[in-house]
């Protein structure tokens, strides 16, 4: 039975991001399972190890974001990540039934 990774509840939201890696955007990415504590890139076109520090830019209710965020696992489907500090705002406008309401 595999470990539980998650933090909190995460939402179903599929938003493009695109990932920054030493400040060169690297390619679009698809979100999933995102929370306020991280999320999973699905890309099979790059790989991170584990312990790298990216950027994840994406819009939010038409203002662009860009969160710094830390590699914790990698497969040939995509890259789990942590955000390096805490994202309510973010999940909560990728998943309006989020439960602190604060939906955009």
């Amino acid at each position: 039975m595999p470990i539980e990774r998650r933090l909190s509840t995460r939402g179903q939201a599929n938003p493009v991001v695109y990932i920054r890696y030493r400040n060169r955007c690297v390619r679009p990415a698809v979100g999933s399972n995102i929370s306020e504590h991280g999320m999973f890139l699905r890309s099979r076109e790059f790989r991170f190890a584990p312990g790298t520090l990216i950027h994840l830019e994406f819009g939010n209710g038409g203002e662009e974001r860009l969160i710094p965020a830390l590699v914790v696992h990698s497969s040939e489907t995509g890259t789990g990540v942590t955000f390096l500090e805490s994202q309510s705002e973010i999940a909560a406008a990728m998943d309006p039934s989020w439960p602190s309401g604060a939906a955009a």
